[in-house]
């Protein structure tokens, strides 16, 4: 309990009073703080899913989206799903950047299979885990366009 007590005082002084009592609160609520009950998802159906797809192949040079995502000692269930997500978009000129710096050798694996089946675009091996920040900081230089969203997690 007191580590929970001083990381708390921590972050109450990286982050102040108002970020910290929401980041507390999140915790402390079962399912966090927002209620997501009040809405539903509806799937769009194929008509509007064609008209996407044909929106984007329409353009003369369409924008290619980059994702790079880290991958370190991620269960191949998440990576699958990530990448099956990837493939459902409509939006089709993208590529997908996993930077690895796992150990093991579960995400290469995952994404050899992925690849082959699927075109994943790549999957970059990190040689030690204390390199993850310099590999996040090259893929950016790897993407083909300037929009970039970094999705880190921890």
């Amino acid at each position: 309990m007191p580590s929970y007590f001083n990381k708390t005082l921590n972050y109450l002084k990286r982050n102040g009073v108002k970020n910290t009592y929401y980041a507390v609160m999140e915790r402390l609520t079962p399912g966090g703080m927002a209620d997501y009950s009040r809405y539903t998802y509806q799937a769009p159906d194929e008509d509007i899913l064609k008209a996407q797809r044909e929106s984007w192949q329409e353009r003369k040079n369409p924008l290619t989206i980059s994702l790079v995502v880290p991958a370190y000692e991620t269960k191949q269930a998440y990576l699958t799903a990530l990448m099956d997500s990837v493939l459902a978009q409509t939006w089709e000129s993208w590529e997908l950047i996993l930077a690895d710096a796992s150990t093991s050798d579960v995400v290469e694996q995952t994404v050899a299979q992925m690849a082959q089946a699927e075109g994943v675009t790549e999957e970059l091996k990190a040689s030690n885990p204390m390199m993850w920040t310099g590999l996040m900081n090259n893929l950016k230089h790897q993407a083909e366009e300037v929009i970039l969203a970094e999705l880190i997690h921890s």
